[in-house]
């Protein structure tokens, strides 16, 4: 959607002006605005126009100032209709309907507007509930884990602040606690080793994964080892073939690095695996184009041990390098042979064995970059390895640089709809999350494909490769609530005073009594609804993106 306003331009000749920034259907949204008062209203109704901020006036007006008409109608009959984008409350427009029927029918238009699919992407994209009875309000799961078990059969993990739980995937009734461990936060599975890596408060414990899924059958608890504490974050990834966890502990203004490399006991035996054993229940593999620095050398350079710090039945874990950098850190990402880590506002290319500093991107120098200093927020989210070059996200943005360091793919620059709380790479898809939906964008183009609106969603496995996302979805909430302010409360309000849900519902939504219809998930003939489940606790839902065609 975008408007156009006439200006004068000569004696006798004026112009059209279009916004700046034109609201994709899939992120516009028409609602009521409250009812104004005093010399304010009138003017805007003699214009028929508001915008700006004033038009999310929210401030309630007394008894006398709409007495002999009725709430949410001008002195002259007219009734006042915003189209607003979702996600920048202050990029809309209000104009006045000629009657409250006909506003009813441009809401209800726009709805259906809205959920019909824009892109193959929106209208092939699948969806299935993995949870909806196992995480009550207040107890959010915040990380999932999907692995193989030793049977074959299909399971995942989740964590949250009670402990972590397991079952098989896609069955809701089946998840079971399986470790008491307080404030589970991350959960890596490393099958090949029998492990699993977790985060607990600040500290990494292992489990071992045979135990985890025998304790599913007696309920139990699973013993873990502290192998760490004090510790910030950890991200797991291969290096020249072989799994690597790095973890980063906080120590005043520097971030401290231990890299931790797993490897088998003389005499064990591995058990038959796939090189994806974390995406395996999780669909297809990510495109080997955007993994190709994740593969072995024929040449394996020579690992030197400091020390061991687990010793396990099957497999050991080893520290193989130790660093510090200045400032705070976010991330670590993997390439062939070095490490990037995500700083505040940059990125450094780090040697795992010495633990020097290679490189700093972008270059502070560099003119080509001065842009980011007119953004309001430089803070770097993450960074993706696209063939031969890399992909650097930002808070506001996103643009390409090449193997040197210089900017490339000039005519490719990602300006996010809403800062997103975090950004994952699903090849070929770039995927920013924030509260209120996901952007989805093609990874090499930047193209917007897809929008999914959720309320406070949270993706359980960013760091996951697959297509499959994890999203847990917050209780008593749809997919979509059509309209906010006033009409939700008003749909709201009719929903208790009949008894019944108080979920705001649009005219399409109460059409359907399975689920809610979303934006990008709409199907090919817009019915296709957001399963619901069991909205008095947490929903996780498993979001599956699909396959496109490449250049490559």
């Amino acid at each position: 959607m975008a408007t156009e306003t006439k200006v004068p331009h000569a004696k006798g000749i004026s112009r059209y002006i279009a916004d700046e920034r034109i609201v994709p259907i899939s992120m516009l949204d028409a609602t009521v605005p409250a009812v104004e008062t005093g010399a304010l209203m009138g003017i805007r109704e003699v214009f028929g126009l508001q915008t700006g901020r004033s038009a999310l006036m929210r401030h309630t007006p007394s008894s006398s100032s709409i007495k002999g008409r009725q709430a949410g109608v001008t002195a002259s009959g007219r009734a006042p209709l915003t189209f607003l984008h979702i996600a920048c409350r202050t990029l809309c427009r209000t104009l006045l309907a000629s009657s409250l029927s006909d506003r009813d029918a441009w809401i209800e238009a726009v709805h259906k507007r809205v959920c019909v699919p824009q892109t193959l992407v929106e209208a092939y994209t699948e969806t299935r509930i993995l949870s909806d009875r196992d995480f009550v309000p207040g107890r959010a799961p915040v990380c999932s884990a999907p692995f193989l078990s030793s049977t074959g059969c299909q399971m995942i993990l989740f964590g949250n602040k009670d402990g972590m739980f397991m079952g098989i995937y896609g069955v809701p009734t089946s998840i079971v606690r399986v470790s008491h461990a307080t404030s589970i936060s991350k959960i890596h599975v490393l099958r090949k080793f029998n492990m699993v890596i977790a985060l607990s408060d600040t500290s990494l414990l292992v489990f071992s994964l045979s135990a985890i899924e025998k304790s599913a059958s007696s309920n139990g608890s699973v013993p873990s080892t502290k192998i760490a504490s004090s510790v910030g974050f950890f991200d797991v990834g291969t290096y020249v073939g072989t799994p690597l966890i790095v973890l980063m502990k906080p120590r005043g203004s520097r971030s401290h690095f231990k890299c931790i490399q797993p490897y088998m006991n003389e005499g064990a035996a591995a058990p038959e695996t796939s090189t994806t054993e974390n995406a395996s229940t999780t669909g297809r593999r990510a495109s080997s184009s955007s993994n190709n620095d994740q593969h072995a050398d024929s040449s394996e350079p020579a690992v030197r041990t400091i020390r061991v710090v687990y010793q396990g039945s099957r497999a050991s874990l080893r520290l193989i390098s130790d660093f510090s950098l200045p400032g705070k850190t976010k991330k670590v990402h993997f390439l062939r042979r070095k490490l990037c880590i995500v700083g505040a506002s940059n990125f450094e290319i780090v040697d795992v064995q010495t633990g020097a500093s290679l490189r700093t991107l972008p270059d502070a120098l560099d003119d080509d970059f001065s842009f980011i200093a007119q953004f309001d927020s430089g803070q770097a989210l993450a960074v993706c390895k696209v063939g031969k070059e890399f992909l650097l996200c930002y808070e506001e943005f996103a643009f390409f640089i090449d193997n040197f360091g210089r900017r490339s793919r000039p005519n490719v620059f990602v300006r996010w709809e809403m800062r997103p709380t975090l950004v994952t790479f699903r090849y070929p898809y770039l995927v920013a999350v924030n509260p209120k939906f996901l952007e989805i964008r093609h990874m090499e183009t930047g193209v917007l494909l897809s929008v999914v609106r959720l309320h406070k969603a949270v993706c359980l496995n960013p760091d996951s490769k697959s297509i499959v996302l994890h999203i847990a979805v917050k209780p008593s909430s749809t997919g979509l609530v059509a309209g906010t302010g006033s009409q939700s409360s008003a749909t709201q309000s009719q929903a208790s005073d009949k008894g019944g849900s108080t979920k705001a519902q649009s005219p399409v939504v109460a059409e359907s009594s399975t689920g809610n219809v979303v934006p990008g998930l709409a199907g090919i003939d817009g019915t296709r609804t957001f399963p619901e489940g069991n909205a008095s606790f947490y929903r996780v839902i498993e979001v599956r993106l699909p396959p496109l065609k490449t250049s490559k």
